[in-house]
């Protein structure tokens, strides 16, 4: 392997390993993305649910002869 090679991928390891992200997420963030995803997406998909509720009963099955 290429000297330089090496001191570039050693520079980049070192690097990678001093500045670790950490990301720390509790359940109190957890309930507050799924609360906002409730009132967000729930009323769409509930108006989804009572139109295709209501389709289906409108349809009528046609009298076999």
């Amino acid at each position: 392997m290429p000297k330089r090679l090496t001191i570039f991928l050693s520079i980049l390891g070192v690097s990678l390993l001093a500045c670790e992200p950490v990301f720390a997420i509790g359940w109190q963030e957890i309930l507050i993305v799924l609360a906002l995803l409730v009132f967000l997406i729930g009323p769409p998909l509930f108006n989804l649910y009572r139109r295709w509720e209501k389709f289906k009963s409108d349809i009528k099955p046609k009298d076999k002869k």
